[in-house]
């Protein structure tokens, strides 16, 4: 199944995945043929260090060692604002703020990301709830 895919650097999908993080913070805009479409989350190799230290030190956090890097570790469904307000403290001021509605962890799958978004081959199926209308 070929799939909309997104990169986004540890440690902020173990966030959305566990820690409750339900915006993404972007230079850009949502694209409007990505609202309220799974869209694989991706890992690159490397880990933003300052975010890692943030959680773990300033926000109290205990974050993993072993996160997994280099492919797809879940979904996520984001959407255009559409009159949800930005009350979140992970919608970061001065960014495109994009909500997310669903998300969740998926069987790793190794793969190259790419700047933007992208499209992925992935080989395993996404639970039915991926699919459920959650706004």
């Amino acid at each position: 199944m070929i799939l909309p895919t997104i990169s986004i650097m540890q440690p902020w999908p173990y966030a959305i995945f566990h820690l409750g993080k339900d915006f993404e913070n972007r230079s850009w805009r949502l694209p409007p043929q990505y609202d309220g479409v799974p869209v694989l989350i991706h890992t690159g190799k490397k880990v933003d260090k300052p975010g890692l230290m943030y959680l773990n030190l300033e926000a109290g956090f205990t974050i993993p060692s072993d996160l997994p890097l280099g492919g797809i570790v879940g979904f996520a469904v984001f959407t255009i604002q559409c009159g949800r307000r930005r009350t979140s403290d992970w919608a970061a001021h001065g960014l495109h703020n994009w909500p997310i509605v669903a998300s969740g962890e998926l069987p790793f799958h190794p793969c190259k990301g790419s700047l933007g978004f992208f499209k992925v081959s992935y080989p395993h199926p996404l639970p039915e709830e991926v699919y459920v209308n959650r706004y």
